[in-house]
């Protein structure tokens, strides 16, 4: 992504906070040369200052299986975004569109069943804390429908 020396953010925390106030992102990877882009909520979660992103694919979606292994996963975040008029400015040379946007280049890893497991948890108590009981049954129930182990 192309971004003006001015417009350059370099903050760490700062990068940190907007993904993780903006994680509904783009997964892109490639299948024989051709990119696929898939939007998925994702979890971020930061072990010895490196931070690792996670999100769940429907089994359905083929994307699921250019991940692992694969060292060329981008996954966009995308802020608030508007028109400008370019006649605001003092120069009308300007792009038109401000935005807001982080890419993240990495490696993809698939989870194994307690990765899995563990990651669908952080997932359901971010967005149904207020349920009881919701970790366990839905967890299992996915399981069972993957055709996984249950324990």
């Amino acid at each position: 992504m192309y971004i003006p020396n001015y417009y350059q953010i370099n903050d760490y925390q700062e990068i940190k906070s907007f993904i993780e106030k903006n994680n509904f992102a783009v997964i892109v990877s490639t299948d024989n040369g051709c990119p696929i882009a898939t939007h998925i909520p994702v979890m971020i979660t930061e072990k010895d200052n490196d931070l690792y992103i996670s999100g769940h694919f429907a089994r359905g979606n083929q994307q699921w299986g250019t991940i692992d292994d694969n060292d060329n996963i981008l996954v966009i975040f995308q802020g608030a975004h508007s028109y400008i008029s370019s006649t605001w400015y003092h120069q009308e040379d300007v792009p038109p569109w401000n935005y807001q946007s982080v890419h993240i280049y990495g490696k993809g890893k698939t989870l194994n069943e307690d990765e899995l497991e563990a990651d669908l948890e952080q997932l359901l108590d971010k967005y149904e804390k207020y349920r009881e009981n919701v970790l366990r049954g839905i967890t299992c129930q996915i399981k069972r429908k993957n055709r996984l182990k249950v324990l």
